[in-house]
């Protein structure tokens, strides 16, 4: 299969009752939600050059599980890739999505994992994903049953179209974990928030954990 370049875009990541957000731009929450494709001018989140039939390293289990104690956070990871439109697919309210044609988690560079802030009319896991601090810790559960431990050492709230120049989707340098969601203001006539909030983690050594 040809090598593709992915312009990779989190969607309509509203949908669900994130008035109460300080992140907003107007207290009438979104009713509903659509991973349809945004207007050909909507900023995509990354653009990663890379092969869809192509799975990282076999040797570095993928993950299935993310927990963030401090924001109560306990949800499935499922691996995803792109979509029709060249999006990158994002599981349901519930569940997070691991960006398989990208780094493992625990692999050299940057792992994303992805979820909704909102969606269908419901949190997303990474609702509350704004208020992460440097410093909480987080568990990924890989499939093997083995667990490693990050330490958030940066949030973000970044520009859609910015998105692709900070570095989330590198393929090189030590690894790091990014959690991304859509945040700041939601723009109803595009369906779809202006920003990305990311938090970027790192790995805890096993002894200091």
């Amino acid at each position: 299969m040809r090598a593709l370049v992915v312009a990779l875009a989190l969607a309509a990541c509203g949908g669900g009752d994130e008035g109460s957000s300080s992140t907003t731009s107007s207290s009438t929450a979104p009713t509903s939600t659509t991973l349809a494709a945004p207007p050909v001018t909507a900023p995509a989140i990354g653009t990663q050059s890379g092969r869809l039939d192509a799975l990282p390293d076999a040797a570095v289990a993928p993950p299935v599980g993310l927990r963030i104690p401090s924001l109560g956070i306990d949800a499935p990871v499922l691996p995803v890739g792109v979509d029709a439109n060249g999006e990158m697919e994002v599981p349901e309210a519930t569940d997070v999505g691991w960006y398989r044609f990208g780094p493992a988690p625990g692999a050299e560079g940057s792992a994303v994992l992805a979820a909704h802030v909102d969606y269908d009319g419901r949190r997303g896991v990474f609702f509350e994903l704004r208020r992460l601090e440097p410093g909480a810790r987080l568990d990924v559960t890989f499939a093997d049953g083995s667990v490693q431990v990050y330490e958030v050492d940066e949030m973000a709230q970044i520009p859609k179209g910015d998105l692709a120049a900070s570095g989330v989707f590198d393929r090189t340098g030590p690894p790091r974990l990014a959690l991304i969601t859509c945040g700041g203001p939601f723009d109803a006539d595009a369906r779809s928030y202006r920003d990305n909030v990311v938090a970027l983690a790192a790995p805890v050594p096993a002894a200091e954990v």
